[in-house]
């Protein structure tokens, strides 16, 4: 149970080609959300990894 509070953590990849290498760029309370908000960045998916505080587990947007 995460009571409600925004667990997944959306940031550019440190090997990203963008500049900001590791910027938080949103916090969000779904898996899902932050994917959305990822593919909505009109950047390629590659440049972006979500955080997962809760279970401590880092994925790639996809």
């Amino acid at each position: 149970m995460t009571n409600g509070l925004n667990g997944f953590i959306l940031t550019l990849r440190q090997n990203c080609s963008l500049g900001g290498k590791g910027q938080l760029i949103s916090t969000h309370a779904t898996l899902n959300e932050a994917v959305e908000k990822a593919h909505s960045m009109q950047t390629p998916l590659s440049n972006f990894q979500i955080k997962d505080i809760f279970q401590d587990l880092t994925y790639t947007a996809k």
